[in-house]
C-alpha cells in the first residue's frame, strides 16, 4: 500500500525516503502496540518485522528502480 501511494515520490531526495521509512514504521508499531490490549485482535511481534521488511523492501525498490529501463510492448508483438 504504502509503495502505490507514494508513487510520484520516486527520485526525490533520500531525505523524504527517510521520512517515509520512519513514518511508516512508526504507524506500523503504533497499529500493532493498540491491537495487543483489545480481546478481538492478536498481537504479535512477527507482524511488526513482516510491516518493517515489507517498508524495506519498497525503499530498496525505488533505490534500483532508477537503473531500470522500461520498454512498451505492443500488443501485437508475438510471443
Amino acid at each position: 500500500m504504502t509503495a502505490y501511494a507514494t508513487m510520484k515520490w520516486r527520485g526525490t531526495s533520500l531525505r523524504r525516503n527517510v521520512v517515509l521509512l520512519v513514518v511508516v514504521l512508526g504507524y506500523g508499531v503504533v497499529i500493532e502496540l493498540l491491537q495487543a490490549p483489545l480481546p478481538d485482535r492478536y498481537y504479535s511481534p512477527t507482524d511488526m518485522l513482516a510491516n518493517t521488511v515489507g517498508t524495506l523492501v519498497v525503499i530498496v525498490w525505488f533505490g534500483i528502480e532508477r537503473y531500470i529501463q522500461y520498454r512498451r510492448v505492443s500488443s501485437t508483438s508475438q510471443r
